[in-house]
């Protein structure tokens, strides 16, 4: 993952919590810390919420915690951002599962880059475009060239004013 990364993680649901308090989730990446605005309530509770994250230490472990309405942590997980090295293994729900129950929560992790990276890629992506149209038309060009060929002489003689038979 890029150090220019941002990681957009919707929080989805979670599942077989200790108890049916209120809960919220706060996430944790390379000493930054966001968590969501509302609590969802109950054993398995759905947020549908998403925070998005500046990645600047790839490296550092992606900290989950669920937090009861009394400030007990009931889930904490953490998630590997290396063993997703580009944006198709990122884009799809993730569940990670607690360290020591059997209470989960379920992500959806959209992984992109800053906007100059963006602006970067597509100018990559152009270049290779407009070489290939490059390619194309000088493969017609040739073969414009091999259909005129053939009728190179007939087309001398009628400029030098006609055939001669």
């Amino acid at each position: 993952m890029r150090r220019d990364a941002q990681l957009k993680a919707h929080i989805v649901d979670a599942v077989n919590l200790p108890s049916g308090d209120a809960h919220k989730v706060i996430l944790e990446q390379g000493g930054h810390q966001a968590e969501t605005d509302n609590a969802a309530v109950g054993k398995d509770p759905i947020w549908n919420e998403a925070i998005i994250f500046k990645i600047t230490e790839p490296k550092k472990p992606f900290t989950v915690i669920i937090r009861n309405q009394d400030e007990e942590e009931v889930l904490r997980a953490s998630l590997s951002l290396e063993n997703y090295k580009n944006y198709s293994e990122m884009n799809k729900d993730v569940w990670v599962q607690d360290e020591k129950s059997d209470a989960a929560i379920r992500l959806r992790l959209l992984y992109s880059w800053s906007d100059v990276q963006k602006f970067e890629q597509l100018l990559v992506e152009w270049d290779r475009e407009i070489q290939q149209d490059k390619e194309f038309i000088e493969a017609k060009q040739y073969q414009l060239e091999i259909f005129d060929e053939p009728f190179g002489l007939l087309s001398q003689q009628l400029n030098n004013g006609g055939m001669n038979t």
